[in-house]
Parts: structure tokens; sequence; C-alpha cells
């Protein structure tokens, strides 16, 4: 309960239990982790074997899995491993299988993704942690953005993938997204 006010003139936000102007705020130590591909059964056993830590806050930055299924299963363990867990979903949650998803798109894969988070009690939205804010951010791979250099370690950056293209010069994440038109 309680709510927050802003001192006539200041930009500060004075915070009380509960929320701040709307947003959540909540305590605990924050952790953050990325490109877990918890798809790799390795990974998996891995993350399962982490301690629990009921009183504390996990962010997961991108790159979980494609697949939706592994995507609840590694969430559901995180959840129960952590009293919130913040998610922003990568570009692999973004990838799209067209022969078990034909008629799907990026932006479509996008939203599933946030229902699921939505289900499963993973938070996507801004909250403040302690004194910490939390903001994930949503955005898009863009092609202005590829890697053009020719430094071998940079491009087989991201589990080997061949990050300088193909045959048709398209780089590997532009292959496997499929982008709304």
């Amino acid at each position: 309960a309680g709510g927050a006010s802003r001192r006539e003139g200041a930009f500060g936000l004075r915070a009380t239990e509960g929320s701040v102007e709307g947003f959540d705020r909540i305590s605990g130590d924050v952790y953050c982790v990325s490109d877990i591909h918890t798809d790799h059964t390795d990974n998996f056993e891995l993350v399962k074997s982490w301690p629990d830590h009921p009183d504390d806050v996990l962010l997961v930055v991108g790159d979980i899995s494609h697949k939706p299924d592994v995507m609840r299963r590694t969430l559901t363990v995180l959840k129960e491993k952590y009293r919130d867990v913040f998610f922003v979903p990568g570009n692999h949650e973004l990838w799209v299988d067209r022969e078990r998803e034909p008629e799907s798109d990026s932006i479509q894969k996008f939203e599933q993704v946030l229902g699921l988070c939505d289900e499963l009690g993973v938070r996507t939205k801004p909250a403040l942690v302690g004194d910490c804010w939390v903001v994930p951010l949503f955005s898009f791979y863009d092609r202005s953005l590829d890697l053009t250099c020719t430094k071998p370690e940079l491009l087989e950056a991201h589990g080997g993938h061949d990050l300088s293209g193909n045959a048709d010069g398209e780089g590997a994440s532009e292959m496997l997204n499929e982008w709304a038109q």
C-alpha cells in the first residue's frame, strides 16, 4: 500500500512502500544472467543446479530459447529459485521455425513470449528494486547494425554462428528472424 509523491518543483520521486507512482517497489539482491540457451540439455541442468534465492531478484536479459516449451520450463524453474524474475526477450526468443510455425512472424512470437511471462508471473515491466530501477527495454534487430568487420573472433561470436553472412549475403540473425511486413 502507499504511493509516491512528487515534491513541487522537483524531478525526484519519493518512494513509499508498495509503489512509486504506479510502479512496483520490491526488495532483494539483484542477479543478472543472459544467453543461458537452455535448449541445450547441459545448460538446462546447470540452471536447475543453481542455488535458491527466495528473497532475491533475477534479471534474464535474453536468449533462453526459441522454443516456447523450453522457455516455459526454464522460466518455471527460475521462478521457483527467485522471488522475482524479470525477462527481456533476446533475438533467439524471436526466431521463427517455419516448419513448426508457418504462419507466425517475430512480432507474434514477441507477443506470445510476453503472454507466457504474464502467465508465469515473470516481470516484463519496470519496477524499483531497492534503490535500483529495473527497466526492461524491448527492441528489434536492425540490419544497419550488422557486423561488417572481418575479424574471425568476432564473426564466430554467439555460439559459433557465422555472423559474416551466407551465400546470399544475409547475416545469421536476418536469416533466422522473420519480421512482420
